[in-house]
């Protein structure tokens, strides 16, 4: 009998196998590219009452070779419940090209294979902005690729293009639809004055307005005053936050006109480990209360960890969050200390 059992186990196992190898796909990307995460949580539930905002997202050179090595879910293993807690926006810094190269290390134009992307989306990332300067690193063809590859797992994009108007996203949390423009400094200039005429429709349409915008200087931990000139004047038409990336490190923030200015998340996801500040990054969580709409601050952190963020423990939380109330706006350091900024449109 046991020799029996035996005999149709290894019949099971070696019919598995012909399986695999006939299919015309390598064994390993069959198992490792499956997403450990269940994607029940659709857009539009009523259960999603937050946005949470991270900053650059990398799914290309360093980081892809450990996803091939390691499988898809790497980087969200120990951030994948936090992401999924509501909608997450990410600053997706890459292109997904119709044909894939693997991006070689120390070189700038980032390719990601978009059998990586179910295992972004299962994660917990619903909207990935492309208001960057890597967004057309494989031209204007790779850009329409990009779009398509997310827009296929059911991510949404936005910015990047040269009309406005497809630069904005709307999500509803609590009963309110929050616009989320995406906007780029670093290889774009704003035309103020067509951003205007779309946010006079944008603010008949929401009712919470936040730019999502790509700017500043990289690996400088305070913002430069040309970012302070463009929060001033994005303030001037409308917004109730400002929300930055692109330096790779948490910058100070800023508080214009009761406007919270969030110079810079940080590095989220990402293969820079050269200093502690490139992999620690800041995630904003955005809710709908009484007095107005809450900014939660949880420091992130990847040291020891590559690729793969995870919250920061308590002590080190609060350690972070003094430091970078110091380094910020005073009317806010309270609040940046305790990890709660309020905001009234």
């Amino acid at each position: 009998m046991k020799l029996k059992i035996l005999y149709l186990a290894s019949l099971a196992c070696f019919i598995g196998v012909i399986f695999w190898l006939t299919s015309g796909i390598p064994l390993w990307s069959k198992i490792l590219l499956q997403p450990l995460y269940d994607d029940t949580a659709k857009d539009g539930e009523a259960s999603r009452n937050q946005i949470n905002f991270v900053g650059d997202v990398l799914l290309a050179r360093q980081i892809e070779l450990n996803m091939i090595r390691f499988g898809a879910a790497l980087p969200y293993r120990s951030i994948a419940s936090y992401l999924q807690s509501g909608y997450t926006v990410v600053n997706f810094e890459a292109a997904v090209p119709e044909k894939h190269v693997l991006t070689p290390s120390y070189t700038f134009a980032f390719s990601v294979d978009k059998q990586f992307l179910p295992a972004l989306r299962s994660a917990g990332v619903t909207h990935a902005s492309l208001a960057n300067n890597h967004a057309y690193d494989y031209g204007v063809a790779g850009f329409a690729a990009t779009k398509a590859a997310l827009t296929a797992v059911g991510i949404t994009s936005f910015g990047g293009d040269t009309q406005y108007g497809e630069n904005i996203t709307f999500i509803t949390i609590g009963g309110s639809t929050i616009a989320v423009v995406g906007l780029n400094t670093v290889s774009d200039v704003i035309d103020y004055e067509q951003l205007q005429t779309i946010m006079y429709s944008t603010t008949l349409q929401s009712d919470f307005q936040i730019a999502y915008i790509h700017w500043g200087n990289e690996y400088v931990t305070t913002h430069a005053p040309s970012q302070r000139k463009t929060a001033e004047d994005l303030v001037a038409l409308g917004f109730d936050a400002i929300i930055g990336h692109h330096p790779h490190v948490v910058q100070d923030i800023d508080y214009i006109d009761g406007v919270p200015v969030f110079y810079s998340l940080g590095n989220f996801i990402f293969d820079q480990y050269f200093s502690t500040a490139v992999q620690e990054g800041l995630m904003l969580t955005l809710q709908q209360e009484e007095n107005g709409y809450v900014f939660r601050l949880l420091p992130v952190t990847s040291v020891g960890t590559p690729n793969q963020p995870r919250m920061m423990d308590e002590i080190a939380t609060s350690q972070f969050l003094v430091t970078l109330a110091a380094n910020s706006a005073p009317s806010l350091r309270s609040a940046i200390a305790s990890g709660r900024i309020t905001v009234t449109p």
